[in-house]
């Protein structure tokens, strides 16, 4: 628990049980658009309990999967508290800085030549308290993030909102800001 919500749940015995509807979601896009025996570069915006990064690690044989998370005391609790493997024992390579920054350092590289690092699949779930960080969710992210994702990349993300007494504003926004950059 963060803030004001539960934001994971892992079975340590079993990784590959998803208890959140987006996860169940990220996973059949993502089978139904690879085989597990096929090479599969992903990004995480934002860890938390690192539930479905260790779904691809597990399911996926030929998995990079690199997560961009903010916050080192995140990663430490789901060590601590959730069973996240030491560095040296899994294929997820944590990033310890803003999403945002990784995805700039990325683009960097990939301008200086040499073989780019681009993703197949961008997920994204940060949040701070009951929502994704504003800087998250503009057209100037998802740009970037389009810079290193593959043709034909598939960018999924949780997105919480308010429906009651007049709210709920924030989803239908978001999505038109996505159809900028990511049309469907």
């Amino acid at each position: 628990a963060l803030d004001h919500l539960v934001h994971s749940y892992v079975n340590m015995e079993d990784v590959t049980q998803l208890e959140y509807g987006y996860e169940t979601v990220y996973a059949a896009v993502t089978h139904h658009l690879m085989d597990t025996d096929q090479p599969l570069s992903a990004l995480f915006v934002g860890g938390g309990g690192f539930t479905f990064p260790r779904y691809l690690d597990e399911r996926f044989a030929k998995a990079e999967i690199d997560v961009a998370e903010i916050d080192p005391a995140v990663k430490r609790a789901a060590q601590a508290a959730l069973g996240l493997p030491a560095d040296d024992a899994t294929r997820i390579r944590t990033h310890t800085l803003d999403a945002r920054n990784y995805v700039d350092d990325l683009r960097r590289q990939n301008r200086r030549g040499g073989e780019p690092h681009r993703f197949d699949f961008v997920y994204g779930d940060a949040f701070n308290d009951l929502g994704v960080p504003f800087h998250l969710t503009t057209q100037g992210f998802n740009e970037r993030l389009a810079e290193v994702m593959t043709p034909g990349g598939v960018y999924m993300i949780n997105v919480i909102d308010i429906y009651r007494e007049g709210l709920g504003r924030f989803l239908g926004a978001y999505v038109d800001t996505v159809r900028l950059t990511f049309p469907f």
